[in-house]
């Protein structure tokens, strides 16, 4: 399996054009059968993490402070406060396993009677 990830080459297709070659270092491939299990058992630690800190939502005794689909994550919250302690809780996730979190497509939308 480790090879399997070591090895794997690719290109970038644009319209009609293909890049060159070029080796992939890191990541899950994203044509790969096994490929949305790993990323799955990979972000598990992050709910894991959120879940056990206390923070975020639950309806019915179940956790619901972070829904995911696919590469997308939603966190739920009950002020700001603890928004600020679940993003240090990515933060750190994101620095203990190299993720990096992209700023230019997250938003933060606020609800209830004054908002």
């Amino acid at each position: 399996m480790l090879s399997w990830f070591q090895c794997c080459i690719s290109t970038v297709r644009w319209g009609n054009a293909l890049s060159s070659l070029f080796i992939i270092r890191a990541g899950v491939p994203q044509c790969g059968l096994l490929s949305p299990l790993l990323f799955a058992v990979y972000r598990d630690v992050l709910i894991i993490r959120l879940r056990e800190s206390g923070y975020g939502c639950k309806f019915l005794q179940q956790y619901f402070g972070c829904i995911l689909y696919a590469d997308d994550i939603s966190l739920l919250f009950h002020s700001v406060n603890t928004m600020h302690s679940v993003l240090k809780i990515c933060e750190q996730f994101a620095a203990d396993f190299d993720v990096k979190f992209n700023t230019m497509q997250s938003m933060v939308m606020r609800t209830g009677d004054r908002f």
